[in-house]
């Protein structure tokens, strides 16, 4: 398979956190090992080892399954705030807003909150996303942005980490141009794979993009590029994001600005550490949970998908997951109130969160007493 940023076939493999499976960022789990490799030449990461699943009716039929899960909505609501203000704080008055991948239009409520003159619609290929959008009043249209058949063009198409998603992002960004109006742009946000963090684990992503491949990828398309931006790292929620921002033509920034990567033989070496690590917590987490009389999974979101996926040695040894004010179910476990929780001493809980989040989520525990702690931030740092 070649590399479709720059063409070559130098692929280096990235380990395999688990050998017959992999989980998506919805939260399915895929009879399928995760199957990445890095590009020696651009260093791009790419999916080689499977198809891609925007191949199948993956996103039609089991992307939903991203929104159902307890609390996502109100955990994801101050990120969705701080992209549409992001969004805003480059093109602060568009007329027109077409949002690609848009969801249950979470994001477009915040971006009609700060553009509130604007007219938004939105691209949906699930079909309960998109029917939950029409039914939260906006005008969404379900299908992918090459069966989008319209004669409307917008000052903005904007799509947040849906590039990643896709099956050909050059294909991708050129079907922007055609929606475009002469004077609109193009935003599109996604993770900067400068940074290894868990992106690199789901089997629905597949590519992580260097800044420079999104700049070639752009070029390709046959794009202007009129700026790309790095998120601010004191920002939670767009945190290790980049955001590229494109025109149809006009003056391009100075490409010698666009943030440069790590020499990419030292970014193979950082990757294949993060997945081997992952690899090794399932073993870890069993050694600090051993003689337990109860295992509790604190968190329901993409991290416990993580653990539940690879690290099912331990998976099988948690008999529920805990969550703030949330009740359900978790894959094959059920969701208590981690408010009304009372464990005994002998009772462990694990973090299934980011890593980010442990230390202070450990000193709550620590403080409220009861049950002993297991945080794993030590060797995973996002």
């Amino acid at each position: 398979m070649k590399c479709m940023c720059c063409g070559t076939e130098s692929w280096l493999p990235l380990p395999e956190p688990h050998p017959s499976q992999s989980v998506t960022t919805s939260g399915l789990r895929v009879t399928e090992s995760l199957g990445k490799s890095h590009c020696m030449a651009c260093g791009m990461v790419q999916r080689t080892g499977h198809r891609f699943l925007g191949l199948t009716d993956f996103y039609e039929r089991d992307y939903s399954l991203y929104y159902d899960r307890a609390g996502t909505e109100s955990f994801n609501a101050p990120r969705y705030r701080q992209i549409a203000e992001w969004v805003a704080s480059v093109h602060p008055s568009p007329r027109r807003i077409l949002e690609v991948g848009c969801g249950r239009g979470w994001t477009m409520r915040e971006m009609a909150k700060v553009f509130p003159e604007a007219v938004l619609a939105g691209l949906e290929p699930a079909v309960d996303n998109s029917q939950a959008a029409r039914d939260a009043g906006f005008d969404v249209f379900t299908g992918k942005l090459d069966e989008f058949a319209t004669n409307e063009r917008f000052d903005l198409i904007f799509s947040n980490h849906v590039i990643q998603h896709t099956v050909d992002p050059v294909a991708f960004l050129r079907s922007h141009a055609a929606l475009l109006t002469q004077h609109g742009l193009a935003i599109v946000t996604v993770q900067d794979a400068r940074e290894t963090t868990n992106e690199l684990l789901y089997s629905d992503q597949n590519f992580s993009f260097l800044p420079d491949n999104l700049a070639t990828l752009a070029k390709a398309a046959g794009l202007t590029i009129v700026d790309l931006q790095i998120a601010p790292n004191e920002i939670e929620g767009i945190r290790f994001s980049q955001m590229l921002i494109l025109s149809l033509s006009g003056q391009g920034m100075d490409e010698s600005l666009i943030p440069q990567a790590p020499a990419l033989g030292e970014l193979y070496e950082k990757r294949r550490q993060y997945i081997q690590h992952w690899k090794d917590l399932d073993s870890k987490l069993v050694g600090l949970v051993d003689g337990a009389d109860h295992v509790l999974n604190f968190g329901a979101g993409i991290y416990s998908f993580l653990l539940a996926c690879y690290c099912p040695t331990y998976w099988a040894r948690v008999e529920a997951c805990l969550v703030d004010g949330q009740s359900g179910t978790l894959f094959d476990k059920p969701i208590w109130d981690a408010k009304t929780f009372e464990g005994g001493p002998d009772d462990v809980i694990v973090l299934g969160t980011r890593p980010s989040a442990q230390p202070a989520l450990a000193g709550r525990f620590e403080k409220e007493g009861g049950s002993g702690v297991v945080r794993w931030d030590d060797k995973i740092l996002a």
